[in-house]
């Protein structure tokens, strides 16, 4: 698993690429470290390249609860998620987005991280 989350001061953006298998765990560890980044540089934008991402071993209801827990501890930012190219991973992503709109967020699903970028800068 590699991932990195970093804030981009020009566009005013988290900027998050996750790839390989990664773990329920380390999906937590890395929400903590979006979340931790979203409070300190009070940015509501979250840009999400999960295009190498394997979510082969995540459940349904692992999902699920991350990305409640996502909407419920931050119910005001943006999410742009890329999605993967792998059939379940991409399934599961859009899931989880799904889910993130359900419950109140602003997310978007996008193929590339140009898509992605610009729908959030939109606003």
């Amino acid at each position: 698993m590699s991932q990195s989350v970093t804030y981009n001061q020009d566009d005013k953006v988290i900027l998050v690429k996750i790839s390989g298998d990664v773990s329920s765990e380390e999906h937590y560890i890395i929400r903590d470290k979006i979340l931790n980044l979203v409070r300190k540089k009070n940015c509501s934008r979250v840009l999400v390249d999960s295009q190498e991402l394997d979510t082969g071993k995540i459940s349904t209801m692992v999902a699920f609860f991350f990305a409640e827990s996502v909407a419920r501890m931050y119910p005001s930012i943006r999410i742009a998620h890329i999605i993967p190219k792998d059939a379940k991973s991409r399934s599961d992503v859009k899931f989880v987005s799904d889910v993130e709109a359900n419950r109140g967020l602003v997310t978007g699903k996008f193929e590339t991280y140009e898509e992605a970028r610009m729908w959030l800068c939109q606003s």
